[in-house]
């Protein structure tokens, strides 16, 4: 509509018929039938009240930003408030009809009739956001990790340990710190003092596919570097940081001459950029620690993840652990030609295959491209 205000303004008050079409497009119409069916549409009664919140519908009727029209989550936060109240005069004034008698059993008839769809159609109306919520050792390695930040603890953390972190004064969202910027804005994000632990699972499925930018990793190692962060503990992709400290658990590390020694020779070329030298392997109780050696021969242009494959032995189920290239701090597109990189990995083997004998493989995927490279058999683990 415009660059600034006053454009945008003079644009839609000398296009008024564009402007409408646009505010009752089919996708706008379905927003507002979510918002106001489930109360029957007895706020639209009490349109006065509405209008309390008009910019707010403004912004959402004429914006083409997806998230405006979500029916899901937190999208709708500000304006429910003002749905709400309209709710409440819209029946006072059904009930103060001069009809009041025939008006209270007409008002019963037709909520009943929106509660009764609503519980039919409920599974299907209501749709949740893609999460992980599975039980198991993730499930229990988050809550402990959470238990060990002290309440009085300034904390940055990635989306799925937000919620149980709560109720603090100081707590930051690792999506800024990804991005740099605060949402919808130009404006720099910074972080007002140094925070004593962050609780991030670096593949996030929300913050890698909202937010991921190739540049995004040196938002994370300039975080790191001036927070003062160490590893404390590891999990799949989950990363425990405290201030303070060496690492307790090592992620990565770059080294201008050959490893002086690898363990299990593998030999294989990913492409003419990376070659997998080979890995080590180690298992104590429910947990698998996996070191990879790479060696550079030309900066790739690409960021590459790891997929270790859980295999029964009798093939009839599988589990893949998506592991990106040194937990996205230091990406295959930021390794530099002629070096060798060691990564550390330190995987949850999956309750599933706990007590059973399995196979653990390893294929590798290139971030933003289809498929991945076929599995290579890494181990045969028996049961513990």
């Amino acid at each position: 509509w415009g660059g600034s205000y006053g454009e945008i303004a003079r644009n839609i008050l000398t296009h008024p018929w564009q402007a409408l079409q646009y505010m009752f497009s089919p996708v706008k119409c379905e927003w507002m039938g979510s918002l106001f069916a489930p109360l029957s549409f007895i706020p639209l009664l009490s349109p006065e009240h509405l209008l309390l919140a008009a910019p707010v519908f403004l912004q959402r009727l004429l914006s083409n930003r997806h998230q405006e029209t979500m029916y899901i989550v937190h999208y709708q936060a500000e304006i429910l408030p003002f749905v709400f109240l309209a709710m409440i005069f819209g029946v006072r004034r059904i009930l103060s009809s001069r009809m009041a008698f025939i008006s209270r059993h007409l008002l019963e008839a037709v909520v009943a009739f929106f509660l009764l769809y609503f519980a039919v159609s409920f599974p299907d109306y209501i749709r949740t956001s893609p999460g992980r919520t599975e039980a198991g050792e993730e499930e229990a390695v988050k809550k402990q990790w959470v238990a060990e930040v002290p309440a009085d603890a300034a904390a940055v953390a990635s989306f799925e340990f937000l919620p149980h972190l709560v109720n603090r004064k100081e707590l930051y969202s690792f999506h800024y710190v990804y991005t740099g910027k605060y949402i919808l804005s130009s404006r720099d994000y910074a972080l007002n003092r140094p925070v004593d632990a962050a609780l991030i699972d670096l593949d996030d499925p929300f913050l890698i596919g909202s937010f991921y930018t190739p540049s995004s990793y040196k938002k994370i190692r300039e975080f790191l570097s001036s927070q003062g962060l160490s590893a404390a503990d590891v999990a799949n992709n989950m990363v425990f940081f405290r201030r303070g400290g060496p690492d307790r658990k090592e992620l990565y590390r770059e080294l201008t001459d050959p490893p002086p020694q690898v363990a299990r020779p593998l030999d294989l070329p990913i492409d003419d950029a990376l070659h997998l030298l080979g890995y080590d392997l180690r298992r104590h109780g429910h947990h698998l620690d996996v070191v990879l050696y790479w060696h550079v021969a030309r900066q790739p242009a690409y960021d590459l993840s790891s997929v270790f494959v859980f295999s029964e032995l009798s093939g009839r189920r599988a589990l893949g652990i998506v592991s990106p290239a040194c937990y996205r701090i230091f990406p295959t597109q930021a390794w530099n030609s002629g070096t060798w990189v060691v990564e550390y990995k330190y995987l949850l083997i999956p309750p599933e295959f706990l007590g059973r004998d399995f196979s653990l493989g390893i294929a590798f995927q290139k971030h933003g491209q289809p498929g991945m490279m076929p599995v290579v058999k890494l181990s045969d683990l028996k049961g513990e």
